[in-house]
């Protein structure tokens, strides 16, 4: 499936452990929150085989509303100007006018990676969520970017609105990423077939804090 960014490899465990920060973002009360996105499809991601494992074909124009679930005491592996929250997003829901896809706990990864005045990224934030792949059952994915600036290789910058790596309990705003956007697949891993299905790009129009977690 077409990824919104390229992850950092992995590194020795040694490096790592050396590397490693265990962060939280526990605010005062319940760490979990709700983040809202709302998004507009845009069109169909390389290679698109086929919707019908989608609840219908989406078309471009189309509103998308998504909730996350997000856990912000998760530890972080911060590695530099990196770091990944993984299990951070607890559940997903992605719906439209008529139609809703669950992606229900637990998923089969659910990270939160930022970057913060990194040189591949500038300041970014990236959201990974899918289900596990089970062979014969449809696969849902769903990924964010929001990247400032939105050029590959950028520079250390400084870049804003980071100043550390910090899972933040509240969404940055999203007028400080001019590059931005999601992915939303379904896809299906038949024995002995070659893996099937599609993925819709598109553009964010909005990502806020649910009422009652400010």
């Amino acid at each position: 499936m077409l990824r919104a960014h390229n992850p950092r490899p992995f590194v020795h465990v040694a490096a790592l452990a050396a590397l490693f920060l265990a962060t939280t973002a526990m605010a005062t009360g319940n760490r979990s929150v709700t983040w809202k996105v709302v998004g507009i499809i845009t069109g169909q991601a390389w290679p698109f085989t086929t919707a019908a494992y989608f609840p219908r074909p989406l078309a471009n124009g189309e509103l998308v509303e998504v909730t996350l679930k997000i856990d912000t005491g998760v530890p972080g592996f911060i590695t530099g100007s990196y770091g990944t929250y993984e299990g951070a997003v607890v559940s997903t829901r992605v719906s439209g006018s008529d139609w809703a896809i669950p992606l229900r706990a637990p998923l089969g990864r659910g990270a939160i990676s930022m970057a913060n005045d990194d040189l591949d990224y500038g300041d970014a934030l990236f959201i990974d969520a899918n289900t596990p792949l089970v062979a014969g059952k449809t696969w849902y994915s769903f990924d964010l970017y929001l990247r400032n600036p939105g050029v590959p290789n950028p520079g250390a910058g400084p870049w804003a609105p980071f100043t550390n790596l910090a899972l933040p309990r509240s969404p940055p705003s999203l007028g400080y990423f001019p590059g931005q956007g999601f992915y939303l697949g379904a896809r299906r891993d038949q024995p002995g077939q070659q893996v099937d299905g599609g993925t819709y790009s598109g553009q964010i129009l909005s990502v806020t804090l649910a009422k009652g977690d400010d």
